[in-house]
């Protein structure tokens, strides 16, 4: 992969309240760019339990990349980020 891409992460967790923004948050966070240039579709189970969010935003380099699984990763709520 060359960078800077556009890379598409898909965060899959507990639904809450706030889980759909503090995603969107740590990825800016971790990716230096606001959370309004970051694409992002929502998807919700059956049940409403939980959470599918894909988020598509450009990343500048690997490490920028892995920091940031490893940081969406930390939440509790996240079940699986692929």
């Amino acid at each position: 992969v060359k960078f800077p891409t556009e890379f598409t992460l898909k965060v899959i967790g507990t639904n809450d309240d706030t889980f759909l923004s503090d995603v969107l948050n740590v990825v800016g966070e971790c990716a230096d760019k606001p959370v309004s240039s970051i694409r992002h579709s929502v998807k919700e189970t059956s049940s409403g339990a939980y959470l599918s969010v894909t988020v598509t935003c450009v990343f500048t380099s690997a490490s920028q990349l892995y920091k940031t699984y490893e940081c969406v990763g930390k939440d509790k709520r996240v079940k699986y980020v692929i």
